[in-house]
């Protein structure tokens, strides 16, 4: 089986993101960074409307974009609650006015960003919307953005789709095994994200052990121990063991950074146990209650 190939996640590119707080990519690093890529065979760019001017920084570089063949993954906009058909014209309005900010009328995926709206009312016309928008040839692909695996099981029960994006690291496995073999069974095309827990695991020793909590602390000081303080490795071996997996969506502010990871990823070359690494408390593994 293949191993997970690396996405490129865009939230850097708009955004001061993350727990590190990096600073947005100039229009010039995030060109360096497309450059090396393509150079790379590294084809997919996650973005989103969320994430501040990084569709616009995207749509100016539209040109390398379609030279190098990348494929878009566009999350959509903020679905309103108790949606109806009056109120997805706007979403859909919003969609293309996202494609005119790529400077594009196709995407090769669009995702709805935030799976809940999959299970209130209404959630029949947002499918129907997304679907018809792929017959009608806008993308090629539909799918979701999920955060829990109960979550996940209830919406694959109702709607078919093409991709699921969630969230797999050192730290959080609770999609390991029960929810990658269904979606495999299913042909779904898998992409994990928060793989460096929104950076966390890279922060220097000292920064990384002053947060979250005691369990958090002490499973850190562990894995920094087994990988003798290369933590980059370790997240990296962490994905490339996820066989099902199709991409690993990870996040860079500088084209230094993707060659670090290029290089660290294309070395790994054993096989770790990371059963005991992994996390239940959802204080430590979910960014949403931090």
């Amino acid at each position: 089986m293949a191993i997970p190939k690396v996405a490129l996640g865009s939230a850097q590119w708009g955004l001061q993101y993350g727990i590190a707080g990096h600073p947005k990519a100039s229009k010039n690093e995030i060109s360096k960074i497309l450059a090396l890529a393509a150079l790379n065979n590294i084809k997919v760019i996650d973005t989103a409307h969320q994430y501040g001017n990084a569709l616009d920084i995207l749509g100016s570089l539209s040109h390398i974009i379609k030279k190098n063949k990348f494929k878009i993954v566009l999350k959509i906009p903020k679905i309103p609650e108790n949606v109806n058909l009056w109120k997805i014209q706007d979403v859909k309005a919003q969609i293309f006015a996202d494609f005119a900010r790529l400077k594009t009328d196709y995407v090769d995926t669009l995702m709805v960003h935030d799976a809940s709206v999959f299970l209130e009312p209404g959630a029949d016309i947002i499918y129907d919307m997304i679907v018809n928008m792929k017959y009608l040839g806008f993308c090629k692909q539909v799918g979701v953005s999920v955060y829990d695996p109960n979550e996940l099981k209830i919406i694959l029960s109702r709607y078919g789709l093409d991709v699921v994006s969630f969230p797999a690291n050192i730290m959080d496995q609770r999609f390991q095994n029960k929810s990658v073999e269904y979606m495999s069974a299913l042909r779904i095309e898998m992409h994990a994200r928060s793989l460096f827990l929104q950076g966390i695991l890279l922060m220097p020793y000292n920064q990384a052990m002053d947060k979250l909590t005691w369990e958090f602390q002490r499973v850190f000081k562990r894995i920094y121990a087994k990988f003798r303080g290369d933590m980059l490795k370790a997240c990296l071996s962490y994905l490339r063991q996820q066989y099902p997996i199709n991409y690993g969506v990870i996040g860079v502010h500088s084209v230094e950074q993707l060659s670090e990871i290029i290089q660290t990823y294309n070395g790994i070359n054993s096989w770790y146990n990371f059963d005991s690494f992994e996390i239940n408390d959802l204080r430590v593994i979910d960014p949403r209650k931090w």
